[in-house]
């Protein structure tokens, strides 16, 4: 099974996402809050990374 993982860099486009998903489960790791869960019946992991491309990088790792 396919997961797909969403990144945003604004917390308010990360929370509107967030409050789509179902069966939500929350982990923290590195200070990033990933939010697992279902968007209609795709598996999906959406995060805020931050503004710009070496904390999209980090978050990625």
């Amino acid at each position: 099974m396919e997961i797909f993982g969403i990144m945003g860099a604004m917390p308010d486009e990360v929370e509107q996402l967030c409050k789509k998903l179902r069966d939500v489960s929350v982990e923290t790791y590195g200070g990033v809050e990933y939010h697992r869960g279902f968007l209609d019946d795709k598996e999906a992991v959406v995060c805020c990374a931050g503004m710009g491309k070496a904390n999209a990088a980090a978050t990625t790792q």
